[in-house]
């Protein structure tokens, strides 16, 4: 029975739609009436389409009319009515049950509160309270379908409305009928397609992917080799101790662990930790468990003890105390055996000392420098040793030169103090005027003259190490590390001078947050501070300043500020749900054209759909690299939240993936819990479920310096025959590896646009990789 338009038209409560089902023989015909709501009929004739629910593509191409999704589903809807007809004598549509998971929280009065909108409900069940799935019973098959339909779209809720069906047992498989065809063709699809199926939604790929418009290019970011990045940190050129640096600096007043604290931030420089905590490093190390607290030494300080330690180790707790400080004892004069804590009071302490010290034996004064052969002893100091001024505590300061959130050089601004130091600059500055140039190549370890740059002045410089053009070292009067060339630096012939008092301090300021956030900020607080008066509280530990707390003139803390400026705070939707990141506001960096650089390919994907690729430029690297830590740490915070959180269509919000986090940005969502996703600094494309989104803070949403790049020859490689398979990419376009190329720029074609004027017409880069060009050439000339 066929319906009219004029029947359609006078249905009030559906359509009646006439849905042609496969026969048993070959002359005869079957057709079916369903009763459909109005808000279905189009899906419907959709769904039960041969012509448009069908493969197009692969292998299921090749199947009968009779054998595609269309036909298959018109035939099994056909049946389904021809036994209700059967089976039941009345007019009364049987009701309809569906099921919905993610129920735990909600009551059966809960559920029927949900759901009344949509239609009847006539029952509702859970079989238990705080079971995760429910049942919901309609009056009939429409008000069903809409349920399920409009439960699909409620964006933050994952309910996975389906029909519910009794299980019975799957009869065995024909083996005489056709094998399915395969639903994807590359690797990363059916990998994406496994991954839905083992999230237990027991929703098929046709079922996830057909409200879909995007269904392909999907694909996992690449794991970046991000390049080395060489710190200024001088540390490493102090570990002989034998060493000409070491000699000349054995305090180590320039032994810096962190500059600009990037690779190194967790670490603790030994040389800044206290006693105490060097004796439980101790303990940690060796394996040593009998090293207990004494009490405290006359000047309050811990004492310790150790019982049942071999001689070596003893040795290494002498039991007596500083002559300068009063701490526990680990070095001696090698003549007279007097006792100091570190190199740093001995050196405080020379000069009276070397008036008093009287060898203990009848040594010569020529055996004053010679090397002892007890263990924990020392070589007494030459003349040839840079000397620290001795902290005054409760003095103001300012700071001369930033190495990390944590770390600066301050000198003090006692009045003595500042009079010798503004002495010493004058004096180096009027020797600089006059100095020569080297004419032998410096060593670790020497006093040479430089430019200071911020003041235009000759400086004191620390060598610390020696290339062929140009040198690493320290300007002593302000802490400040730098490159310098060979052909700048000046001889220092006054041996005094080379040699006067060092007047500047290492400071490790207290409490400083260890999360890597906006660092970049501090250092730009900490850089505005330079030559500003700051009171500081300060702990001296083995001649070095820890603990430090800043305070400015205004009475701000300057530690509290370096932790808010690097804190990112924590960005919660339900805070300020209508605020978000859109991601045409974002800064977007592209490559400049006509130039040679060196580039990294980031994603390939869609190279044959398109001839382009992701990419980045490799000085922006370190950018990228410093701007996913970033998301790490701040991932890390968020990580604890359950809350789903669903992004608006073009929104930038964080995405994580197999236990990283990545800026992305919503192409698209269809109610299913999972929205299309594009990491824009990757470029690629993923599926991600709501409890791995998060709302991203607009401090992270900076500038994105990945680009889409075309590229010139492979179209031209393709038109000549050339096969484009994964050989050919990984030969001349290698992913993850640093490749020269030529910039270029042309206007972008975009389908169904009309013609642009010129400010609206986009440009879209074109890069020329000299190894595929040479290879077309090569082809077109053997041709």
């Amino acid at each position: 029975m066929e319906t009219t338009p004029s029947e359609q038209s006078s249905a009030t409560d559906g359509t009646v739609v006439t849905v042609p089902a496969p026969a048993k023989t070959a002359s005869t015909t079957t057709t079916t009436t369903i009763q459909l709501d109005d808000r279905l009929d189009q899906m419907t004739h959709d769904y039960y389409d041969p012509m448009l629910n069908r493969y197009d593509t692969g292998p299921g191409a090749d199947l009968d009319d009779t054998q595609q999704p269309g036909a298959l589903a018109a035939s099994a809807a056909a049946a389904a009515a021809s036994k209700s007809s059967n089976l039941s004598h009345s007019d009364t549509p049987a009701a309809v049950r569906i099921r919905l998971k993610n129920t735990r929280d909600l009551t059966e009065d809960g559920l029927r509160e949900l759901c009344r909108v949509y239609g009847t409900v006539t029952n509702v069940h859970k079989p238990k309270q705080d079971a995760s799935t429910a049942f919901v019973e309609f009056a009939n098959q429409s008000e069903a379908g809409l349920a399920i339909q409009e439960l699909n779209r409620k964006l933050g809720f994952q309910f996975y409305p389906a029909f519910a069906h009794e299980k019975k047992t799957v009869p065995p498989m024909d083996m005489n009928l056709p094998a399915p065809p395969p639903p994807f063709e590359s690797a990363a699809e059916v990998q994406l397609v496994q991954t839905i199926e083992a999230s237990g939604d027991e929703e098929s790929w046709e079922m996830t992917l057909a409200p879909r418009r995007i269904k392909t290019g999907f694909s996992i970011p690449l794991k970046v080799r991000f390049p080395e990045q060489s710190t200024m940190a001088t540390a490493p050129f102090y570990v002989s101790r034998t060493s000409p640096l070491s000699r000349v600096d054995a305090n180590r007043i320039f032994s810096v662990v962190t500059v600009l604290d990037s690779e190194h931030r967790e670490l603790k420089a030994l040389f800044d930790a206290k006693i105490e905590e060097r004796i439980e490093n101790f303990c940690k190390r060796e394996d040593v468990n009998r090293v207990e607290s004494k009490g405290t030494t006359p000047n309050g300080k811990p004492l310790f003890g150790f019982n049942g330690l071999s001689a070596e180790k003893s040795a290494l707790f002498p039991d007596s105390f500083c002559t300068k400080c009063g701490q526990r004892g680990f070095f001696s004069c090698s003549l007279c055996g007097t006792q100091y804590c570190s190199k740093h009071c001995q050196h405080v302490d020379y000069e009276r000392h070397k008036i008093q010290c009287e060898p203990k034996t009848s040594e010569t004064e020529s055996s004053r420098c010679s090397t002892p052969g007890k263990k924990g002893a020392f070589q007494d100091l030459d003349e040839c040793c840079l000397v620290q001024e001795e902290f005054r505590k409760g003095s103001h300061v300012v700071i001369l030169s930033v190495l990390s959130p944590e770390r600066v050089y301050v000198r003090s601004l006692d009045k003595e103090s500042n009079k010798e130091y503004l002495q010493t600059l004058s004096d180096i500055a009027q020797a600089g005027l006059t100095a020569d140039k080297l004419t032998a190549f410096p060593e670790p370890g020497d006093i040479c003259l430089a430019l200071y740059e911020p003041l235009k002045i000759y400086g004191r410089v620390l060598i610390v190490k020696v290339t062929r053009k140009n040198v690493l070292c320290v300007f002593i009067e302000f802490g400040l590390i730098s490159i310098v060339a060979m052909e700048e630096l000046r001889l220092l012939a006054d041996s005094d001078l080379k040699l006067r008092k060092v007047r500047i301090h290492k400071v490790h300021l207290k409490g400083i947050t260890e999360e890597y956030g906006h660092i970049e900020k501090a250092m730009t607080y900490l850089n505005t501070l330079i030559d500003q008066p700051l009171e500081m509280k300060v702990q001296l530990e083995v001649g070095n300043l820890v603990d430090g707390e800043l305070r400015t003139a205004a009475g701000i803390s300057v530690n509290k500020k370096i932790n808010d400026l690097i804190t990112i705070p924590i960005c919660k939707p339900s805070e300020n749900p209508d605020s978000f990141v859109d991601y045409k506001t974002v800064p977007h960096k592209t490559l400049p054209p006509n130039q040679k650089m060196d580039v990294m390919i980031l994603n390939r994907t869609t190279i044959k759909l398109d001839f382009r690729v992701c990419l980045i430029a490799y000085d922006d690297l370190p950018y990228l690299q410093d701007l996913q830590r970033k998301l790490q740490s701040y991932g890390k915070k968020v990580n604890r939240f359950v809350e789903h959180y669903t992004p608006r269509l073009n929104e930038l919000c964080l995405v994580r993936n197999m236990d990283t986090w990545y800026r992305a940005v919503c192409m698209e969502s269809v109610g299913d819990g999972r929205p299309t996703v594009y990491l824009c600094d990757y470029g690629c494309l993923l599926m991600a479920r709501l409890d791995d989104i998060r709302k991203i803070p607009p401090s992270l949403a900076t500038e994105v310096r990945t680009t889409d790049a075309r590229v010139f020859g492979v179209e031209e490689a393709e038109k000549a025959g050339v096969k484009i398979d994964s050989e050919f990419l990984d030969i001349y376009l290698e992913e993850n590896e640093r490749m020269a190329v030529e910039t270029a720029e042309e206007v972008e074609f975009k389908e169904f646009e009309q013609a642009l004027s010129k400010e609206e017409t986009s440009m879209l880069t074109v890069i020329r990789v000299p190894d595929l060009i040479g290879f077309i050439e090569d082809r077109a000339h053997c041709v």
